[in-house]
């Protein structure tokens, strides 16, 4: 049977229970057994407990709730008379060679036995009707009345009339009697359940009187000669890297104090200028099983430019690398060389910031970011790097790990969210709408009654622009020619744009230069001025004195 109202994320599963589980072991977080008294086995409880306990996780809880069907009362006014107890009591000593139904009373020590520790045991009381005056076990007595009422039928028709062979009339008699008791609110009958909640001890609880707060966890102890007990290695292992023709020089030069260095761990190292490889491999001297993969970092840091000086460093076991590619992330060649630089920033200073923020050395070189430091660092940069080929500024990661550090510092924030203090940026770019490639003329136009004109088509353009006569080879030349104009067109338009860079910019002392020059330009001007009004004076006067004079 399969109840029609199922979680979605329940999963039922049917079983024996009376077989061992088939679950895995320490599978579970929590496991609750309810109510199954009736249908496991006597003899099977210990081990049933033992399963309860294998499938549970260290840390994990066991809880356990049986009934027991001696029905009590409230007020001690149910006596042995009466229908309810008469009833628990054949039903008792009917399945009392199968079934444990008081097992309730041994439970705890079971699950003390099985390994369980902390068990708290709980009394409660279910009752069958609405008689309690509490709310809450009111509602539950009275959804619980009808349950009860089909219960002490369906429970008790195969005990009673099969292995106690009560007769059907004396069995319809007891269980009508019983279900008026059940009503009647003055009796308070109730069924006792009990219920059981233990641990499931961790290992990982036990008293360590060696584990102390100076210690650093996270610390990778060095490992020496003598940690290799099992001797050299069974097989040689190796790595090949290529690297660049310009690094050929800088190799050749740095090589020999890189030999010297791989060395007293025990790797050897070959540079092959003809093929432009270098190779490391592991030797019988080689002790450390882990020192070939820090060798083969090595020689891609050195590959993509890393100074070797700086790159001997990966050999340290508290240091890491990454090195990130960034050209796949961007499509547009001159995107791409924008935002690479802003991982540079000017003179350097947002990769400087980067490097002190997150512990690391930085190397942004052609197509890729060489970094090495902590593993915590190495994982903020990479979302640094990303980011900003995502068109996402790294200033504004600068921002939030300088904020980070400083709620480091602060120990009550340890456990704390720290999103309430970070900076929240927020797009500023509107968002632009797309601009169709044919614009349809909307305007409302003069009504005519005619249609509009038929539109030529493309032979009756060739046949005005005379195309048509023309062959193949012609047509095809023509066609050329304009392709030929239109790039010559672009070309020249972009050969302008270039050359602006070129055109030397005004300096300030020429700027001085022209500006004395329009000063003297207007003092001249007022001079002129000055003199053609004085001139106009002198004429005007001489003027009125001849008209004076012939007066």
């Amino acid at each position: 049977m399969q109840p029609v109202d199922v979680p979605d994320n329940l999963w039922l599963q049917i079983d024996n229970l009376n077989r061992p589980f088939t679950f895995r072991s320490r599978y579970f977080d929590l496991v609750h057994s309810r109510l199954v008294a009736p249908g496991i086995n006597r003899a099977r409880w210990p081990s049933y407990v033992r399963d309860l306990v294998r499938v549970t996780k260290r840390g994990g809880w066991v809880q356990m709730v049986e009934l027991n069907y001696n029905v009590q009362s409230d007020n001690g006014s149910i006596t042995d008379q009466h229908a309810l107890r008469e009833w628990s009591r054949h039903y008792l000593r009917a399945l009392e060679d199968l079934k444990d139904l008081r097992v309730g009373a041994r439970l705890g020590s079971l699950m003390t036995s099985a390994g369980l520790v902390e068990v708290d045991t709980t009394m409660i009381q279910l009752p069958l009707s609405a008689w309690s005056s509490d709310r809450r076990m009111q509602r539950i007595g009275a959804s619980n009345r009808l349950n009860v009422h089909q219960l002490l039928e369906s429970l008790a028709l195969y005990p009673f009339t099969q292995r106690l062979h009560m007769p059907e009339g004396e069995f319809r008699n007891l269980i009508s009697r019983a279900q008026a008791e059940v009503d009647d609110l003055r009796l308070k009958a109730y069924f006792p359940f009990s219920q059981f909640t233990a641990n499931m001890p961790s290992t990982y609880k036990r008293d360590k009187p060696w584990d102390t707060d100076d210690i650093d966890k996270w610390k990778i102890e060095e490992f020496k000669p003598e940690h290799n007990v099992a001797g050299s290695f069974a097989e040689e292992s190796s790595f090949v890297t290529l690297f660049p023709k310009y690094r050929e020089v800088y190799l050749k030069e740095a090589w020999p104090m890189i030999t010297r260095t791989l060395e007293k761990h025990g790797i050897a190292c070959t540079l092959d200028l003809v093929e432009g490889s270098m190779t490391v491999k592991t030797t019988r001297k080689t002790f450390d099983p882990a020192v070939i993969l820090k060798a083969r970092d090595l020689i891609k840091l050195l590959a993509r430019s890393v100074p070797a000086q700086q790159a001997i460093k990966i050999l340290d076991d508290d240091i890491a690398c990454d090195i990130i590619k960034i050209r796949n992330l961007v499509n547009n060649k001159e995107r791409f060389v924008k935002r690479r630089q802003r991982i540079l920033g000017p003179s350097g200073s947002t990769l400087k910031a980067l490097e002190l923020l997150t512990g690391t050395y930085i190397l942004v070189q052609g197509n890729t970011v060489s970094a090495m430091g902590p593993f915590k660092g190495l994982k903020e940069l990479r979302r640094v790097v990303e980011d900003c080929m995502a068109n996402i500024h790294p200033i504004y990661h600068v921002k939030e790990l300088m904020i980070k550090r400083e709620l480091a510092k602060d120990p009550t924030l340890a456990d704390q969210s720290w999103d309430r203090f970070l900076p929240n940026f927020k797009k500023r770019t509107l968002s632009k709408r797309r601009v169709p490639h044919k614009v349809t003329d909307k305007s409302k136009k003069n009504y005519t009654p005619f249609p509009p004109a038929q539109e030529k088509s493309k032979i009756d353009k060739e046949l005005e622009s005379g195309e048509y006569f023309l062959s193949k080879q012609a047509k095809e030349r023509l066609r050329k020619e304009e392709i030929q104009d239109k790039q010559r067109e672009k070309r020249e338009e972009k050969m302008k744009e270039r050359e602006k860079d070129f055109v030397p910019p005004v300096e300030e002392v020429d700027r001085k230069e022209k500006k004395e020059q329009k000063e003297k330009k207007k003092k001249r001007k007022h001079a002129e001025d000055g003199e053609e009004a004085s001139e106009k004076k002198k004429k005007k006067k001489s003027k009125s004195e001849a008209e004076e004079d012939s007066e």
